[in-house]
């Protein structure tokens, strides 16, 4: 008995013991793991934290979020505009008329975005974005064709935003019109509503030859608003609409509505943009819309405001539907800047593009579109420019990657537009007039988003 009991009591011990030991692994196994590590454990581990801390870069406080993101871009790009120097002693062979340059492209170059929010309580948020652009365009113009890398701001704004009544942002920033001008599905990563982008400034030549003051980017671009310090409000989203505003300095404000939708694999979107602005600086075409000057750019150009009339005003449109089941998809662009001066025509601007994109390979979306772009009395009255583009993108979504193929060819359309008289002391020579003339272009580059 007393063996049997003692062979019995045994037994239950360990398979009491079995037990618990199996339901601590369950319940506890971090102390059970750390365990076995030995009494050296947390010395090893607070070793590792501070080296890690040692070759990391640290926030300043713990409550706001910081996100890096940005991309990068290079490309090459071969051109010809179909004539070379008839007088080469104005600058020799530094004015070629053709081609193989090196660098990014003008208005999608390499940037670094720095962002960051904290809440609010349940319904708000407080936050910034800064934005650095870094440009080593190759592709300036017939004289200029290998700069070196210049880091600049872009945007820098800070915001408070709520989920119920909308966002403000106070700081250097795009206006609130930006948004009806660029609503695009299609096109792949440099495509878009962009104008002149890729030869945007390559400078036109006079009836010998000579090279103007005068650029493609001059004739053929959106004329949307240069940043400016603003204050903008952005309204919630309500129906697929939003509402967007701005005032910056004294003297410029704008306004802005888009709408996005969908009907069965159709999207839909489309945006209606208005800006006023008496200041010189209020606009990126502003040379175009002031009377000229040293500081203002080309003399050639008969500008929509003076003195006496000093108010620009502008009006943007745009629009892209997409099919997801075809990949098919259309986009449009309409803008126009009022003219002040009663003798002079208002600048009008359409641009169309068309294409199809997919991924039917499982690498990345493939896109292929076609764009046009005609815009009218940019340079004076009764002159006309125009834009045809056709391209290809290649999405990578493993490397977060984009390769493209783009040919371009710009236009000018009238002979002989007379420039102002004070255009012999401009930079560039002494031009008596504007002729009319390509360019042509092939681009290919690689963007990597990060």
């Amino acid at each position: 008995m007393r063996g049997g009991l003692k062979k019995s009591v045994s037994l239950w011990a360990v398979l009491a013991a079995a037990g618990f030991f199996a339901g601590g692994i369950g319940l506890t196994p971090k102390p059970a793991q750390a365990a076995d590590l030995g009494g050296d454990c947390c010395a090893d581990l607070e070793e590792r934290v501070a080296t890690l801390e040692a070759t990391t870069a640290r926030k300043g406080n713990r409550r706001v979020s910081l996100t890096v993101s940005g991309r990068v871009h290079a490309n090459m790009m071969y051109w010809n505009n179909g004539s070379g120097p008839k007088d080469p002693s104005v600058f020799g062979t530094f004015d070629h008329h053709s081609d193989v340059y090196f660098g990014n492209t003008g208005g999608s170059g390499p940037n670094l975005t720095f962002s960051g929010a904290a809440a609010i309580g349940a319904d708000a948020a407080a936050g910034f974005s800064m934005t650095l652009a870094n440009d080593f365009s190759g592709t300036d113009s017939q004289t200029t064709h290998q700069s070196g890398p210049a880091i600049g701001g872009d945007t820098t704004y800070v915001f408070l935003t709520s989920k119920s009544l909308g966002e403000l942002r106070l700081g250097n920033l795009a206006s609130a019109s930006d948004n009806a001008y660029y609503l695009n599905y299609g096109a792949g990563a440099v495509g878009g509503l962009s104008g002149a982008r890729f030869t945007g400034n390559f400078r036109l030549r006079d009836a010998t030859g000579k090279l103007t003051d005068v650029s493609y980017g001059h004739l053929l671009q959106e004329w949307s608003d240069k940043n400016e310090n603003r204050l903008m409000y952005l309204s919630p989203m309500l129906g697929g609409f939003k509402y967007y505003s701005d005032i910056g300095g004294d003297d410029t404000a704008s306004a802005a509505l888009t709408w996005v939708g969908k009907v069965s694999t159709v999207n839909v979107e489309a945006g209606i943009g208005y800006q006023t602005s008496s200041r010189i600086d209020g606009v990126s075409g502003q040379t175009q819309f002031q009377a000229a000057t040293a500081t203002t750019g080309s003399t050639a150009f008969d500008p929509l405001t003076d003195a006496a009339n000093p108010n620009l005003r502008q009006l943007g449109l745009s629009g892209s539907v997409f099919d997801t089941a075809s990949g098919l998809f259309v986009s449009a662009a309409y803008s126009r800047a009022y003219a002040a001066r009663a003798t002079r025509q208002d600048i009008a601007n359409w641009f169309v593009e068309a294409g199809w994109q997919k991924n039917v390979s499982g690498a990345g979306v493939t896109s292929v579109y076609a764009q046009y772009m005609r815009q009218d009395n940019g340079l004076q009255n009764n002159t006309s420019a125009h834009l045809f583009g056709i391209g290809l993108d290649q999405a990578f979504d493993a490397a977060a990657s984009n390769l493209y193929l783009h040919y371009q060819r710009d236009s000018f359309d009238t002979s002989g537009v007379v420039a102002n008289a004070s255009l012999a002391s401009a930079p560039l020579g002494a031009a008596t007039a504007v002729d009319a003339q390509t360019i042509d272009s092939l681009s290919a580059g690689m963007i990597v988003h990060f």
